[in-house]
């Protein structure tokens, strides 16, 4: 590093690549979550649950192997 500063190529490196790389952390900030566009790519995120019925609220009703729930 001291050989880099003693020449001046390694600063004038950085000053040159400063910039862009502003510009780089700009638009990490930016990035956006893509929402699900269709049914097939939201259920890449689903899971199939049980529901406990010796847990579930009292006023629920469990049926279709405790997989539904009712009012």
């Amino acid at each position: 590093m001291d050989k880099i500063s003693k020449t001046g190529k390694g600063v004038h490196i950085l000053q040159t690549a400063e910039p862009r790389i502003r510009q780089l952390c700009l638009q990490l900030k930016d990035v956006h979550i893509l929402e699900p566009r269709n049914r097939e790519d939201l259920l890449q995120y689903s899971c199939q649950l049980t529901l406990d019925p010796s847990t579930v609220h009292r006023n629920l009703r469990l049926s279709e192997g405790n997989r539904v729930v009712t009012e």
